[in-house]
């Protein structure tokens, strides 16, 4: 669906985890993974959730 998809950091009362965010002309989502330390594993991870997840009707 294109769009775009960012990754960092945020602190929690856990600690610190890394956040990815993305959003299309129509939808806009995060995801937050506590046990993926570096962007380079995170982002993989939220680009094949966000994949999983689209549904358009």
């Amino acid at each position: 669906m294109g769009g775009r998809m960012s990754c960092g950091y945020t602190n929690t009362g856990h600690g610190e985890a890394t956040v990815c965010a993305g959003s299309d002309a129509a939808t806009f989502g995060f995801l937050a993974l506590a046990d993926a330390a570096r962007l380079d594993d995170a982002a993989p991870i939220a680009v094949t959730f966000r994949t999983a997840a689209e549904r358009r009707s």
